[in-house]
């Protein structure tokens, strides 16, 4: 699978690194992996999509779909943050749309935001 992730429990944090050439499918594949699993609620999460080649096929309204699938399920209690890593700007303006898309979901729990550099996404996330 194209996405990689650690799970560091004491900081309650998600990892997730996207690469090679990367379908919507992986993503979703991802999204279902970690976030059924009970001992990661209420975790803040990075994905660091830098590593995603751009042959990747990564229609627009399948970032719609998988925005609304990740807000039905947050975990209904607190408030958790999402931090998207995208140096270019093509992958740096769909983690925008999935912002724009997982903001204006009404369920959602998580705030996003799109970083170019991973210590950014850490100083906003609070590691």
């Amino acid at each position: 699978m194209p996405v990689l992730y650690d799970i560091d429990h004491k900081r309650k944090l998600v990892i997730a690194r996207g690469c090679g050439v990367m379908t919507m499918t992986d993503l979703f594949a991802y999204h279902k992996e970690v976030w059924s699993r009970a001992d990661v609620i209420g975790y803040g999460e990075i994905v660091d999509i830098t590593g995603i080649d751009v042959k990747s096929t990564i229609p627009t309204n399948e970032i719609i779909d998988l925005a609304k699938t990740a807000a039905a399920d947050d975990a209904v209690v607190g408030s958790t943050r999402l931090a998207i890593v995208a140096t270019g700007d093509l992958f740096f303006g769909l983690g925008r749309m999935y912002q724009a898309y997982r903001e204006t979901t009404v369920q959602s729990r998580k705030k996003v935001n799109v970083f170019r550099s991973m210590d950014e996404a850490m100083a906003w996330i609070g590691q």
